[in-house]
């Protein structure tokens, strides 16, 4: 048995019994009165059904005995009598035995109840009217006396009103503690050394202390079991099943990992229109569940953890999957990409459009689901408290949505950063790095490069995107040196990286996150607002929206894109190169536009398909070719050698193709300029690039 569940039922058992014990008091002054008898066997009823539902069988029968005899006075069969009385009272002496045996032991009591049972049934059995004389009076304890529970001590009711007005003081305490800690800071008063004798630095650092650990507890009041927002699911799932003529069964685990309590209200609408969505398009029928070799009743799974200063929930279903190409299919005839790009798209990206207002891939609607509005709903009112929805499928097998928000609203650890003579916070769970960054001509250190016209940044191996927040904000960073970003924050977002260039980072410190006017929040990439240790108010970045807003593919909200600023250097004719090396030592260089992504594999990771070499990428069989002509590579046992193989991606008329490469060298910008070249017509195009010839290869002819 839960002990959760358990000491739950019993501080509420025991405030039952004392709701008793007033209602006796009650009709021992006015025996007519009917609320108190009603209130009475409300409380005993309640008991009762717990009991049932935890397995206390001894606790259940006494509990409906008494409940028995209430409903007969209640409905006016039986007058009240101090027979009645004492009879009721002995049951709640019983009722508070029993909890107490339980609450020590953990486990029910056993024990002869039948004398009592037979009381309680003779008080109720028809017989001659008794008199207030009959027996003598019946001794009331005084409510809420009586075998005290120390677990009943620890806990308390409080209305949420007060708790929130608690939370909204604990907010200004953190503010003002930060505005006295950077006033000590600016004024050079350390912590240690007291200020003209008075100790003022010492003072400070007790009351940080005291800060940190009040607001500690207080957050931890808020919080709920992640459980509450879908305690009502099950009857949800049995009924949508029930008007789709499926049988479906919900699992759910990490049902106590808690969450701030305006959060867990925040999800109760996003998992209804989740699962409607799930049983009535993902799970089949039975029929078709059968011939797919699936059991006749579908499963949804939902789970819960915390992870990095967030919960993360996925809902998964053993349905059919999603079908990518139905959604590319959609996308372009509603014009929200044209053949072109649709087919460019990674599964990802094309998944990211069930979240537009109306995109439906539904053959039909139904009272239920296909109207396009559950999936965008579930979206806005997760982004609306900070959070991220994606969604992943595997044709044939399962659907799952994955879930990211943040553990609470009110108070956060965050980053402060300037930009352009105005300052910004990132809660500091969405930072991964940061790293200094400069000028693209700057000698000896990492700077922001262009790629397609965007801005990327070379971490480690990897290309990421950046945004540049002066330009996003629409200050024009590259006019004014000053300005020009000079740090890198590198940012995760739904489980994507990507940089925020800025020009300046400042201090960790806890935020109190304020509300901001709907408008801002959508049209912009903000999350909220906080006041400063200085008194400043920041804009709090939102690291997904921000993605969003930007344009990096994170998803394709069209209509939340920002239109890309025209290239610099498409005037002059420059075009981004992708410089390559084969293993033949041959370099050569490839139209960055042809290339729809770089893929390092290891060796192992080749296999042979009719003789000819492939690679699993996520949930598709790529063939690989060997670039160049490099005749080494299309030999059986080529990939034997253990290493790390680059793959040039490139998505041909006739579906996507990997052509495997020894290096990838980098990213150059090439002007265009011909070469005269005297085998020309005999092999690639040869240009000049960095004083060297190079080969400049037509991926759709390699991949021919």
């Amino acid at each position: 048995m839960d002990d959760s569940i358990l000491d739950d039922f019993l501080v509420d058992s025991h405030e039952g019994l004392d709701r008793l014990d007033h209602d006796m008091l009650a009709l021992e002054r006015d025996p007519d009165a009917s609320e108190p008898i009603a209130s009475a066997f409300r409380s005993l009823h309640t008991i009762k059904g717990t009991c049932s539902f935890l397995g206390l069988r001894r606790l259940e029968r006494v509990a409906h005995a008494g409940e028995s005899l209430l409903s007969a006075l209640r409905a006016g069969r039986l007058r009240w009598s101090r027979e009645i009385a004492a009879a009721l009272l002995a049951a709640a002496d019983t009722v508070r035995e029993i909890l107490a045996a339980i609450e020590s032991t953990r486990r029910e009591p056993e024990g002869e109840d039948g004398a009592l049972l037979e009381r309680l049934a003779a008080c109720g059995a028809p017989g001659p009217a008794t008199t207030t004389q009959a027996t003598p009076e019946p001794r009331l304890p005084a409510p809420g006396t009586g075998l005290p529970s120390a677990l009943r001590q620890q806990h308390v009711r409080v209305d949420v009103r007060r708790l929130d007005a608690v939370m909204d003081l604990v907010g200004e305490l953190v503010l003002a503690r930060n505005h006295l800690l950077r006033s000590l800071d600016q004024s050079g008063r350390a912590f240690d050394a007291p200020a003209h004798g008075s100790g003022l630095g010492a003072a400070a650092q007790r009351l940080d202390h005291a800060t940190t650990r009040l607001q500690d507890e207080i957050m931890r009041t808020r919080m709920q079991p992640v459980s509450a927002a879908w305690a009502r699911l099950p009857r949800l799932v049995h009924d949508v099943a029930s008007a789709c003529g499926k049988r479906v069964r919900l699992e759910t685990r990490g049902d106590g990992t808690e969450l701030d309590r305006a959060l867990v209200e925040a999800l109760k609408d996003p998992l209804t229109h989740l699962v409607r969505n799930a049983i009535d398009h993902g799970i089949e029928d039975a029929a078709a569940r059968a011939r797919a070799g699936k059991p006749e009743a579908g499963v949804l799974r939902l789970t819960a953890c915390e992870e990095g200063g967030s919960v993360r929930l996925e809902l998964a279903d053993d349905g059919a999957g999603m079908s990518v190409e139905r959604i590319r299919e959609q996308a372009v005839a509603r014009g929200l990409a044209d053949t072109e790009r649709a087919r460019r798209l990674t599964d990802e990206e094309c998944l990211a459009f069930v979240f537009l207002p109306g995109f439906s891939t539904a053959a039909s609607v139904t009272s239920i689901s296909g109207r396009g509005v559950g999936l965008d709903a579930a979206r806005t009112a997760i982004e609306a408290v900070g959070g991220s929805i994606a969604v992943r499928t595997v044709p044939g097998s399962s659907t799952t949505f994955h879930i990211r928000i943040p553990l609470t609203l009110a108070i956060l650890p965050a980053l402060t950063l300037e930009q352009s003579g105005e300052t910004y916070a990132i809660p500091q769970a969405n930072v991964l790095e940061l790293l200094r960054c400069g000028e693209a001509q700057a000698p000896g250190g990492q700077s922001i490069e262009r790629a397609h016209g965007r801005p990327v940044f070379r971490l480690r191996d990897e290309l990421l995107p950046v945004v540049e927040l002066g330009r996003w904000l629409g200050v024009d960073a590259g006019t004014d040196a000053a300005r020009a970003p000079r740090h890198l924050l590198v940012l995760s977002a739904d489980g994507r990286r990507y940089g925020l260039a800025v020009e300046r980072v400042g201090d960790t410190e806890d935020i109190v996150v304020k509300p901001i006017d709907a408008r801002l929040r959508e049209r912009g990439a903000f999350a909220g607002a906080t006041v400063l240790g200085d008194g400043r108010v920041a804009l709090i970045l939102d690291a997904h929206a921000l993605a969003l807003r930007a344009g990096l593919g994170l998803a394709l909200d069209a209509a939340a894109r920002e239109p890309s600023a025209p290239r610099a250097d498409a005037a002059a004719g420059h075009e981004p190169l992708l410089l390559v090396r084969a293993r033949r030592g041959v370099r050569a260089a490839v139209r960055l536009a042809e290339v729809d992504r770089v893929v390092e594999f290891e060796s192992s990771a080749f296999e042979r398909l009719d003789e000819h070499p492939v690679v699993r990428l996520g949930d598709e069989v790529l063939p690989v070719a060997a670039f160049a002509g490099d005749p080494s590579l299309a030999a059986p046992g080529a990939f034997g050698q253990p290493r790390t193989w680059p793959v040039l991606v490139h998505a041909g008329h006739g579906g996507r193709v990997g052509l495997v490469v020894d290096e990838v060298v980098d990213i150059v910008d090439w002007d265009g300029t011909p070469t005269r070249d005297a085998a020309a017509g005999r092999g690639p195009r040869r240009i000049v690039l960095d004083d060297h010839v190079t080969d400049l290869v037509t991926l759709a002819l390699e991949a021919s």
